[in-house]
């Protein structure tokens, strides 16, 4: 396209304000006391919410902290017990809280948390570098955050992503031993050569 076409213009805005594209993505968390290391819930939130490969818009949607203002606003004390602390959670969890039913998993009688999610969002993403850096940043920062609960963020990007630290390395390894393997058997031929010449 021509300079000065008005569709280059229009490329050039698309390219500059609305590169790249934003993923969901959900850091889960494994069994582990909720009740005893709930304060890991919270730090796991605020780092997300600080990581800089996660858009603050949409923010950062944690059960935990929805279910925290619900109870303050309900008399509910969060660090009075653990059975008080699961029994809260289920009234929030079919009452005002339905929304985050899918994201808290527990055991079949309802006494203990077996799993739950936190779901954010990535910044756009321009290229597979880019891609690459924020997954090890969401890894880092769940890791760092709740080690109690073995936090695995995931999306089903992040296995394309994985892919784009493999293809690189690959690739260069690839063309390296294509360039030994052509230097031996050009050197093997060259000197088949000169033995037919001679």
């Amino acid at each position: 396209v021509p300079d000065g076409n008005w569709l280059k213009d229009s490329f050039n805005v698309q390219n500059r304000y609305f590169s790249g594209e934003s993923y969901p993505f959900y850091v889960y968390t494994k069994n582990g006391d909720y009740f005893s290391d709930q304060n890991q819930l919270n730090v796991l939130t605020q780092n997300l919410e600080n990581d800089r490969y996660v858009t603050s818009t949409p923010p950062v949607d944690s059960w935990y902290i929805e279910y925290s203002i619900w109870a303050t606003q309900n008399n509910i004390v969060l660090n009075s017990s653990s059975a008080e602390f699961v029994s809260g959670l289920n009234t929030f969890l079919t009452t005002d809280g339905k929304f985050y039913a899918d994201d808290v998993i527990f055991n079949s009688d309802k006494t203990v948390i077996i799993s739950s999610r936190t779901q954010a969002f990535t910044v756009d993403i321009e290229d597979g570098s880019f891609a690459v850096s924020a997954l090890d940043s969401f890894r880092e920062t769940s890791e760092d955050s709740a080690p109690s609960f073995s936090p695995i963020p995931y999306s089903e990007v992040f296995l394309f992503w994985d892919g784009f630290r493999v293809i690189a390395s690959q690739t260069v390894r690839n063309v390296i031993v294509a360039g030994v393997a052509v230097f031996i058997v050009t050197l093997f031929f060259a000197r088949e050569r000169r033995r037919f010449v001679d």
